[in-house]
Order: C-alpha cells, then structure tokens, then sequence
C-alpha cells in the first residue's frame, strides 16, 4: 500500500514497506552507505550487491522488515527492522522487539524531514505489531535524531565482537 507524505519544501514523497523487487536497488544503498564512510573496492560491488539483495529477498517480511521513501520511483530513504522473538516468560508468552538498522537518507536529500516522517511510519508499525520496544545502536551525530522522535539513551549498550 503506497501512501503520499508531503516533506518540508511541499514536494511529495511515498512512504512504504519494501518488497522483494526492492532488493537489488536496497542492495545497491547498503554499498553506497558504508562506501560514504569507508572506502571499498569497486570490483567487489557486483557480487556484494548480489549476495545482499539474495539475503534481503530471503528475510523480507519474515524477521527483516524495511520501509523506503520515495521521490518519482526513486529510493531516498531506508530504515529497517530487524525482529526478534524473546523466550516466553510468565504473563508474556509472544514477547518480540525490533532493531533499526541501516537508517539512512540519502545525502542530498537530507534536513527536510524525510527521515523523521519515515521513523514515524516505523514507530507507528512497531506499535500495531505489538513490539516490546524498539533500540537503536547511534551514530554519536545521529542521536539528536532519535531523541526528537522519543528514543531516551538511558543504558548503554555492551557487546563482545569476535574477530
């Protein structure tokens, strides 16, 4: 179901859950969002793109959700959800929480507001689909972001990375 969103600036913009024909193009942003940060070799983008959007078109919908911005048939936003089911508890036998991953909004269409109307649609879905909560890992530039849309950084966050 596409829905119409005007931006600041009026111009209008589709907010929607990706699918599975969105892969590739999805694939192709991942690259381009670790590329703006760290530089890859070009050579090994063909088969990156084709591993990741094989991996997108298997978990889409599934424990993987993801939804876009669009201008004109163009993809200028992503957030994606990554779902998890807890073990049951007592009182709470379905219990499940959702993980942002890789938000992003494409540079030269950042600071109109596309992406805090985009994080408004993803909250809004948490919330009908019951989650527990959603968390975000921040870059220290993006916390101003999600402290405006009510995400509070009352803990910190510990993990353990194997090499």
């Amino acid at each position: 179901m596409k829905e119409l969103q005007e931006y600041e600036g009026g111009l209008p913009v589709t907010h929607r859950q990706a699918t599975a024909n969105d892969a590739t193009r999805l694939a192709e942003l991942l690259w381009d969002h670790v590329e703006e940060y760290t530089p890859l070799d070009p050579s090994d983008r063909a088969a990156y793109v084709s591993a990741c959007s094989e991996h997108i078109r298997g978990r889409l919908g599934v424990d993987l959700h993801c939804w876009i911005t669009e201008d004109d048939g163009f993809i200028v936003a992503h957030i994606y959800i990554i779902v998890t089911r807890k073990l049951p508890k007592p009182g709470k036998p379905c219990a499940v929480w959702g993980r942002l991953s890789t938000v992003r909004t494409l540079p030269g269409r950042r600071n109109q507001g596309i992406g805090g109307a985009l994080l408004e649609r993803v909250t809004a879905w948490g919330r009908e689909q019951g989650l527990e909560e959603l968390v975000v890992w921040p870059s220290e530039r993006s916390v101003p972001f999600y402290e405006r849309a009510g995400f509070k950084g009352e803990n910190d966050v510990m993990e353990m990375l194997f090499e």
